[in-house]
């Protein structure tokens, strides 16, 4: 996903993190917290079958619950070998 997409489904700067985390969701993402604070959030989504690809999405939480620091990593992807 890139930018653009992200903010289609409701995750940028600024909005509200449980928006940001059902939108990811809704799109197959399955996300993490941690932090002293739980503002911590590190969602990936696994896709493919012999070609896997983990595609991350990390963002933090403000005090006022919006998202913060949103990153996009880049695909991490490999082939299963039997």
């Amino acid at each position: 996903m890139n930018v653009d997409q992200l903010a289609s489904i409701g995750v940028s700067n600024g909005s509200n993190y449980w928006s940001a985390e059902l939108g990811l969701e809704s799109h197959g993402y399955v996300c993490y917290v941690h932090g002293a604070k739980r503002e911590k959030f590190d969602c990936e989504k696994k896709v493919g079958f012999l070609g896997r690809c983990v595609l991350r999405i990390d963002f933090e939480v403000d005090e006022s619950n919006a998202v913060s620091s949103l990153r996009i990593a880049e695909p991490g992807c490999g082939v299963l070998t039997p």
